[in-house]
């Protein structure tokens, strides 16, 4: 790898059919947001994965991965 590719951040972003119960019961507490709210926030050393809800059944789901710096 050079150095212009470990400053990149990738970020995939797709919607899912899922209920937020579902992410709950897979992916358990979120490390940010409530788990009322409407983006759960997992993050896991230089990757976070966030899910938006944008209604009872389907949820944006946006994994960064962050570059090291």
């Amino acid at each position: 790898m050079d150095e212009e590719e470990l400053k990149t951040l990738y970020m995939f972003h797709i919607e899912i059919g899922i209920t937020r119960e579902e992410i709950l019961q897979k992916m358990g507490n979120p490390t940010e947001g409530k788990k009322t709210g409407k983006t759960l926030v997992y993050q896991k050393k230089d990757y976070r994965i966030t899910f938006r809800n944008i209604d009872r059944k389907t949820w944006n789901l946006i994994l960064y991965k962050v570059p090291k710096e």
